[in-house]
């Protein structure tokens, strides 16, 4: 009982800071209508990024180098379609600045995000994060 008493004054005091924390006003959240083609073209955009960066890993010195990672670059394809479209973004302009033809293959910064980028997704999986396989 003892414990109790001793416990409640700083508890109490930390109830009240909450409550009123969450009583004070906060912004606002407006909506707005949002048209078909603006839906639409957003869409298309992360399925054309989506769509270069699968077709940049497909490329033969790519899975290689991948493959020098220990990465299996078959897997590092099928994760592709787990990434979010901030990241396929992400990755599709880090490909379209890369330069053409002067190196044969990705950079080890490139190599690095894109093997980062997918044990990240992997572990997300593995940890249960993310329910890809409920049902």
């Amino acid at each position: 009982m003892c414990i109790f008493r001793h416990f409640s004054a700083p508890v109490a005091c930390l109830l009240v800071a909450v409550m009123v924390w969450v009583s004070l006003p906060h912004r606002a959240a407006f909506a707005g209508l949002v048209g078909t083609e603006t839906v639409l073209s957003g869409e298309a955009g992360a399925l054309d990024d989506r769509a270069r960066v699968r077709n940049f890993m497909l490329r033969q010195d790519v899975q290689a180098k991948v493959a020098s990672y220990g990465v299996d670059p078959v897997e590092a394809v099928a994760r592709i379609d787990g990434l979010s479209d901030a990241e396929v973004m992400a990755m599709a302009a880090r490909i379209d600045n890369l330069p053409e033809g002067q190196s044969g293959g990705i950079s080890n910064g490139d190599a690095t995000i894109l093997v980062v980028a997918i044990l990240v997704v992997l572990g997300a999986i593995i940890m249960g994060v993310v329910g890809l396989f409920t049902g």
